[in-house]
C-alpha cells in the first residue's frame, strides 16, 4: 500500500490508523446489488447524453449499492464539485443518502487502490479477487 497514493483528505495519516477506522465504521446493513466496483465519470461510456456502456468492469460483483455511489461522489465532487451531489441523487431517485457508508466505502477503496497496478492476466485477476473477498469477510467479520 502505498500512502501517497491516498486521497488528500487522507494524505498524512498513517495506514494502520485508517484501517482501524475501517474497521470501525463497518456499516450495519447491506442494500446488495450487482455493482460495478469502480463507479466513476472515466469508466462510464455516453452517447447522446444517456448512459450506453460501462469500462473497467474488473471489480464488478454483488456488493453494497453504496460501493458504486461513493466511488461516484468522489468523482463527481472531483471533477464537477460538492454542488453537483444533489442533481445526481435526484437522478439516482435518492433524495437522502448515508455520509457515514459513503465514507466508508471511499475509505475502503483507498486499501484497494495499490492493486491497480497488477498485470492483466487471469491469475492476478484471480488473486486481486481473492484480496477484495478476504477483506470484505474480515471486516463483516469483526
Amino acid at each position: 500500500m502505498n500512502e501517497d497514493d491516498f486521497d488528500e483528505e487522507r494524505k498524512g495519516i498513517p495506514s494502520d490508523v485508517l484501517f482501524q477506522h475501517l474497521k470501525d465504521s463497518v456499516p450495519k446493513d447491506e442494500d446488495l446489488v450487482f455493482a460495478h466496483g469502480d463507479y466513476c465519470l472515466p469508466n462510464i461510456i455516453l452517447q447522446n447524453g444517456k448512459i450506453n456502456g460501462f469500462i473497467d468492469m474488473g471489480r464488478a460483483g454483488i456488493s453494497d449499492r453504496y460501493q458504486d455511489l461513493a466511488l461516484a461522489v468522489r468523482s463527481i465532487t472531483y471533477n464537477f464539485g460538492k454542488e453537483m451531489l444533489p442533481y445526481f441523487f435526484n437522478e439516482y431517485g435518492m433524495q437522502r443518502y448515508d455520509k457515514a457508508k459513503i465514507n466508508f466505502y471511499q475509505l475502503m477503496d483507498e486499501f484497494f487502490s495499490g492493486t491497480q497496478g497488477l498485470t492483466p492476466c487471469p491469475k492476478n485477476k484471480v488473486i486481486r479477487m481473492l484480496l477484495i473477498a478476504y477483506t470484505i469477510i474480515v471486516l463483516y467479520s469483526l
